[in-house]
């Protein structure tokens, strides 16, 4: 059987420049909680630090192994790793039973 296709990366994040978040629809205002609190999205910033992530690990696999950009990932891995959708099946599968929640890792 195929093993899953999983890369934990850990580290630090530091800004070097202000990050800007905009809403569309929003006029350039964040969302707010029914008690008045500004609501940021977790996914506002999920998404393009996967994304950011993803675009660094091919780039150092891609070093590491002499290979070119696009000869790291098959299609079906690229839209998995990029969007945190598992098309595969490899990872959570009703049929099988098995099951992996990442957020259990933390």
């Amino acid at each position: 059987m195929l093993q899953p296709l999983a890369y934990q990366l850990s580290g630090v994040i530091t800004a070097e420049a202000p990050i800007a978040v905009d809403y569309f629809g929003m006029d350039q205002r964040l969302p707010r909680t029914p008690h008045g609190q500004v609501f940021l999205n977790g996914g506002t910033l999920r998404g393009p630090l996967r994304k950011a992530g993803l675009i660094m690990l091919i780039r150092e696999l891609a070093k590491a192994q002499g290979k070119p950009l696009d000869g790291i990932f098959k299609r079906a891995e690229m839209y998995m790793l990029e969007e945190g959708v598992d098309i595969t099946r490899q990872v959570n599968n009703e049929a099988t039973g098995t099951s992996h929640d990442p957020r259990a890792e933390a």
